[in-house]
């Protein structure tokens, strides 16, 4: 059983896409202008800085390709194409990287307008795969042009990562991938080119004394260049997939034996370094990965549990231990009923859950009983590319508040079961909750990342389910609109940002709250906040409200305090909302 369930991938299609550049981007307008697509080509050749007068607001996505010929002859003019070969002083070579660096920024600088209304791709500079200077000369030095190029790319990887709405897209990655030595053409032209090979120039050669036959043919390119363009355009379609984050997977659930290691830990003798090496290391390292990401994992095993959290420590040691998971359900009790406990436990939805299990039987049980919840197969082989490569379990940032997501959620479930121990109401008074909220106006700061993640990302308490991208919701703030959010801390941890709302004079177009604070009262102080800071009738709200299918759990909550609908889409209640005895409001 080798199938990957419940990922199938759709066409990347009915888009708008505007590409920028020269030959580096020509290359992947033909292939772009499938499916519905509609790719325009426009020349910039990151030369004169002139930008093309266009209505970007037609167009889905932009993608930049700087030309790294015209860069590096602009670097350093008396060399022209030849700047590798003419240049042997190392300081020298420092300050043409210098100037390169500065033509880099200011041709980014004047494509800074098309991130502002449009998801923007650059290309990074495709890196010589040769080091002209041979074998045994430089590998590592800026002497290599291919360790130059890198530097270059360096750059350019920083300047997009410190900017909003845009993103690197790594050629190099792909091409290493498919094969350089029968894709780059260094092969063959100067390693300023930085480009994949072709045929351009065979007609100029036809005349020959001896005839020549074609390069592509000659270095056996075969099907590696439209293997190369297919990669590029999976990858702007994986990258659009993460930035809407579309069908997110939020938590892994994986089984131990034969699953976490090899073999059944308390009856096998395997050897202890056979048991995890090889595949269940890769495995193991791809999920504390996810987990660094802000993504959560759990245990759902048939064993006995002290017998077995003692072996999972032998085995594993401090590599990965069982604080990295947010819950833990070994027992004999039927995996269906354990990931009922685990949903309950840490509110995230079914389909944002991947199963992972070594017996078919027991994925066909939990797919029966959930049929949202995803499964990796059963060949361990896959497991780690699927979690790494897989755009559902990406994300586009990662925020203080989802890198100790699995923190968060332990205390929440702590919190939740220490509930039980006492009266609830008590509980609360003694919590000892804080709420601060606070208008944002800076799209650039971490904060707005924040509130955009948790918009984004938030299912169960979304009023409207509406996702944004980054320079919509920065429009927001730009435009006077509220953008209000909301931290929460108690006794036992500080949950960081946990709620939002975005108003427009006195209607709430949407409401969001992290369900690991779900029952603690915060969405009053929210409603309370709004009532008071937007202009309304007597506290007479309106709340915008539209059932996504996930968010029951927000409706009923709204039902609960007395809102009803008003009209289509709009809810209100009659009388306002106050902030609960047990929470203090923080200014």
């Amino acid at each position: 059983m080798d199938v990957i369930n419940g990922f199938p991938r759709k066409e990347f299609g009915s888009k708008r896409i505007l590409l920028l550049g020269t030959c580096n981007t020509e290359v992947l307008a033909a292939n772009f202008n499938k499916n519905g697509n509609r790719a325009d080509i426009l020349l910039y050749d990151s030369r004169f800085g002139g930008f093309p007068q266009i209505d970007i607001s037609n167009y889905d996505l932009a993608i930049v390709g700087l030309t790294l010929r015209y860069i590096m002859a602009d670097s350093y003019p008396s060399a022209g194409d030849f700047w590798f070969s003419n240049n042997t002083n190392v300081e020298n070579l420092k300050e043409v990287l210098k100037t390169s660096y500065e033509l880099i920024e200011r041709h980014f600088n004047a494509t800074s307008h098309v991130a502002n209304a449009i998801p923007t791709f650059y290309l990074s500079f495709l890196e010589p795969h040769i080091n002209p200077n041979g074998y045994l000369l430089g590998q590592y030095t800026l002497e290599n042009p291919t360790i130059f190029v890198r530097e270059m790319n360096a750059y350019l990887d920083n300047l997009v990562r410190n900017s909003s709405g845009t993103y690197l897209l790594d050629l190099n990655e792909i091409a290493s991938g498919i094969g350089r030595y029968r894709l780059q053409d260094d092969i063959l032209y100067e390693s300023a080119h930085g480009n994949i090979l072709s045929d351009f120039d065979f007609a100029l050669d036809t005349n020959r004394i001896v005839p020549v036959t074609p390069a592509t043919e000659v270095f056996n390119v075969g099907t590696r260049s439209s293997e190369y363009v297919d990669k590029i355009i999976e990858r702007v379609s994986y990258s659009m997939d993460i930035i809407n984050k579309t069908n997110a997977i939020k938590m892994v659930v994986v089984d131990l034996d034969g699953t976490l290691w090899r073999g059944v830990a308390a009856e096998d003798d395997i050897d202890p370094s056979h048991r995890v090496e090889g595949w269940p290391y890769g495995f193991v390292e791809a999920l504390l990965y996810f987990k660094k990401k802000g993504g959560l994992l759990a245990i759902n095993s048939k064993n006995d549990l002290d017998e077995t959290l003692c072996r999972f420590n032998e085995i594993w040691g401090y590599k990965i231990n069982v604080d990295d998971f947010v819950s833990i359900k070994i027992n004999w009790k039927s995996k269906v009923d354990n990931l009922s406990e685990i949903i309950s436990e840490t509110n995230i939805l079914p389909q944002n859950i991947v199963v992972i299990d070594d017996n078919p039987r027991e994925l066909d049980e939990i797919s029966s009983g959930f049929p949202d919840i995803r499964n990796l197969g059963t060949n361990p082989y896959l497991w780690r590319k699927a979690i790494l490569t897989l755009p559902e379990f990406q994300t586009e940032t990662v925020t203080n508040e989802s890198a100790n997501r699995t923190r968060l959620i332990q205390s929440s479930v702590e919190r939740s079961k220490s509930i039980t121990l006492k009266n609830k109401a008590q509980w609360l008074q003694n919590l000892g909750l804080v709420v601060t909220a606070t208008r944002l106006f800076d799209s650039s700061s971490q904060e707005f990342e924040r509130v955009l993640e948790l918009i984004n990302k938030t299912n169960q308490f979304n009023t409207t389910g509406k996702r944004w991208l980054r320079h919509d919701l920065a429009d927001i703030i730009a435009g006077g609109e509220y953008l209000i959010f909301f931290r929460a801390r108690d006794n036992s941890v500080d949950n960081g940002i946990v709620g939002a709302y975005i108003a427009k004079d006195d209607l709430v177009v949407q409401m969001v709250l992290s369900c690991r604070v779900f029952g603690l009262g915060i969405e009053l102080v929210m409603l309370h906040d709004a009532q008071n800071r937007l202009p309304n009738d007597q506290g007479k709200l309106l709340v915008a409200m539209k059932d996504t299918g996930r968010n029951s759990t927000c409706i009923a909550a709204f039902k609960e305090l007395l809102y009803t609908e008003m009209s289509d889409g709009l809810w209100s209640r009659l009388e306002p909302i106050g902030v609960p005895s047990w929470i203090e409001v923080a200014p």
